[in-house]
């Protein structure tokens, strides 16, 4: 009797065991919620149909609202209140409450906003304390992460199946398979020895592309080489920074920036002259849309890189038409009509977000 009854609580242990990698908070059940595969291997129980949503990673925002669920976000990091286009896109993000700013989050505010969804990235759910908060209050969150393309395309179908927009994810992802298909058939012949020195600058004008990141992947498809990539960078938080001896040491023949003035200020400091890219200036700011095209979480990575390509090899990438795949990009996966004049306002690049003291208020 003794020896059935503990085989009988070693089956409901190992059942409980595999019952509980199922994150289920609030009143969620079997028939009013699905379960999800997050980015850190979690299968979480979301809402069949969330409602209500918090984006904490702006790239999210970006994603939800390119899938038709702009208008479910009621809560958001700052980021989301920097993006220009995307408030023409989805006004109503304009308007969520600001529950996040600078990592951290405010509790009271979120709960105001009664949400059934909230989503984080990874750097998030690092912070235990921060984590045992959501439990505490039992808000249902998926984590997200992603360093690559495979990975990037993998965020977009996951957030597809959690907002029902399963088609949509996957014309993103065909639209981007199409374009580096394109970016590569016409830098392939373009010999080793003739590809140009990058040096890619991110927020700042020392603040670099570590390898293992999305824009190294998307330079080397593009036909840069990274020129960052060969030295150890100087690592703060998720941040990696060179020092500008060594920047001059690499030499770089072109530099991209991805913040507005970054150009200008290397372009205008006597420390930089003596760099090729600053001396042929070639230094340039790459485009912002809905986000800044060049940045580790860009949307629009697959238009960074044909824009790229085309910046540094005119000649051979002279038969990619950039402005007709960015109003298709827009159009098709966002159901916004780019004019001729909004598309030269992105490809410029200069104004496309508000500073961080404006979209804090909100304005």
């Amino acid at each position: 009797m003794k020896a059935k009854l503990s085989i009988f609580i070693l089956v409901v242990v190992m059942i409980l065991s595999s019952c509980s990698n199922i994150v289920n908070t609030s009143d969620l059940n079997d028939e009013n919620s699905k379960v999800i595969v997050d980015s850190m291997d979690r299968e979480v129980r979301v809402p069949l149909e969330p409602q209500r949503v918090a984006c904490l990673f702006t790239n999210t925002g970006h994603i939800m609202t390119m899938l038709g669920s702009g208008d479910k976000i009621v809560a958001v990091s700052n980021g989301l209140k920097r993006d220009k286009l995307l408030h023409e896109i989805a006004p109503s993000i304009k308007e969520a409450a600001l529950v996040k700013v600078s990592g951290a989050v405010n509790f009271e505010e979120l709960l105001k906003q009664n949400v059934d969804l909230v989503i984080m990235p990874s750097d998030m759910y690092a912070d235990d304390a921060l984590v045992k908060q959501f439990n505490k209050y039992k808000i249902p969150f998926i984590v997200t992460q992603f360093d690559s393309i495979e990975t990037q395309q993998d965020l977009v179908m996951m957030l597809g199946e959690v907002f029902n927009a399963q088609e949509e994810a996957a014309l993103y992802n065909a639209m981007y398979d199409e374009i580096r298909a394109l970016v590569n058939d016409c830098i392939k012949d373009i010999p080793a020895e003739q590809r140009l020195r990058v040096y890619h600058a991110l927020n700042e004008a020392t603040n670099t592309v570590p390898l293992g990141s999305l824009p190294e992947e998307f330079m080397k498809i593009s036909g840069g080489l990274e020129v960052s990539l060969k030295d150890q960078l100087i690592q703060d938080n998720d941040k990696y920074y060179a020092s500008l001896e060594q920047i001059i040491a690499w030499n770089p023949e072109v530099i991209f920036c991805n913040e507005d003035g970054v150009d200008q200020y290397i372009l205008e400091k006597d420390q930089w002259q003596m760099i090729d890219a600053v001396k042929n200036h070639r230094v340039y700011i790459m485009p912002t849309g809905i986000s800044r095209w060049g940045h580790t979480t860009s949307i629009e990575t697959p238009l960074a890189m044909m824009w790229v390509a085309k910046t540094l090899y005119p000649e051979a990438c002279e038969t990619l038409d950039l402005k007709a795949y960015t109003q298709a990009f827009y159009r098709d996966l966002f159901e916004y009509e780019l004019t001729d004049e909004a598309y030269d306002s992105i490809i410029d690049g200069r104004g496309m977000r508000l500073n961080k003291d404006l979209s804090d208020q909100g304005e």
